[in-house]
């Protein structure tokens, strides 16, 4: 799977194509260890049709969150630390960046992203919802409903508890669709 222009993806990587595929598999593993990957494959051929990274509540990717509300610290327990998370990809893809795109992603993205969550959803989103990391569909099997029934999976975990579904309204998709990471929907 790639992902053809999508500004997320190239913000991320630098536009350093080469770095898709340690990014996304780094991400793969760090879901596979603190979070859930749903695969959806062919039938006939066991094929990837489509993943999706769902971190359940609590967990996050690489990062530690930390919510502040009216004056107050909220450090929120996960269960897996970020570093044990890191090791299993990210840093060496960190470390494989240009030094532009190494400091854009601890010192913008990596000091924005928690606090945007905090205060533009809620200082409880990490601790209360299932959060949709990352959604891919092989170009070959788009436009089937795959990437709508790996939500779906979830969410009916979500309705039988008192949980939160919060799905980006843009996050990188494989192909020439994609949806960004900034934009965020709470479902419930």
């Amino acid at each position: 799977m790639s992902f053809n222009s999508a500004p997320s993806i190239e913000a991320m990587t630098g536009g350093n194509k080469s770095l898709e595929g340690p990014l996304f598999r780094a991400m793969i593993r760090a879901c596979q260890l603190a979070g859930r990957v749903y695969i959806a494959t062919v039938i006939d051929t066991g094929a990837i049709a489509g993943l999706a990274l769902w971190f359940p509540p609590g967990q996050v990717l690489w990062e530690k969150s930390v919510a502040i509300t009216a004056g107050y610290v909220y450090n929120f327990v996960h269960t897996v630390t970020s570093d044990a998370q890191r090791n299993l990809g990210f840093n060496q893809f960190l470390e494989s960046l240009s030094p532009k795109t190494r400091e854009w992603w601890i010192n913008t993205y990596g000091s924005a992203l928690a606090p945007f969550i905090t205060t533009a959803l809620s200082p409880h989103t990490v601790e209360s919802s299932w959060y949709l990391n990352c959604i891919c569909v092989d170009p070959k099997y788009q436009r089937q409903g795959i990437a709508t029934n790996l939500i779906k999976m979830v969410e009916q975990k979500v309705w039988c508890s008192n949980y939160s579904l919060y799905v980006p309204d843009f996050i990188p998709f494989a192909g020439n669709d994609y949806i960004h990471p900034c934009a965020l929907h709470r479902y419930r």
